[in-house]
């Protein structure tokens, strides 16, 4: 599964929800199955002010234990987006839309199930793609 920004920040926090519940399980029994991509880990990296390089440092080197998952077909997320677009259809604003539409095509991509409490805009996503979003 690939695991959304939103999952990991709630996760980190210590945050008990029916995602980081899914997550933490997985990472007790089939640690491999946890995927992330280059733009969640950034999402969460520059989360942290620059005074807490402490835990900035334990976060990045924890995220770097998984296989990080490269988007393959880069014209898609445009495609999702004008395809979204054509039925009326909007992400919560450009930036944060291409961000979640190059996230699921890198699952589509690599055939994985999005983990994340950000249903909105994948349910979106899912009406003119095979985006699979994990249910929790």
């Amino acid at each position: 599964m690939l695991v959304d920004t939103c999952v990991w920040i709630d996760f980190f926090n210590g945050a008990q929800t029916g995602a980081t519940v899914v997550l933490s399980e997985t990472l007790h029994g089939s640690p491999e199955l946890v995927h992330i991509c280059d733009i969640v880990y950034m999402e969460i990296l520059l989360g942290f002010p620059l005074r807490e390089r402490r835990r900035f440092d334990v976060v990045r080197e924890f995220l770097d234990k998984f296989e990080s998952l490269e988007l393959r077909n880069r014209l898609q997320p445009a495609q999702t987006i004008r395809r979204l677009r054509d039925l009326g259809v909007t992400l919560k604003g450009f930036q944060s839309g291409l961000l979640d539409a190059i996230i699921a095509q890198t699952a589509l991509d690599h055939e994985q199930e999005i983990l994340t409490v950000n249903r909105r805009d994948f349910e979106k996503i899912q009406r003119v793609t095979d985006l699979k979003v994990l249910e929790v």
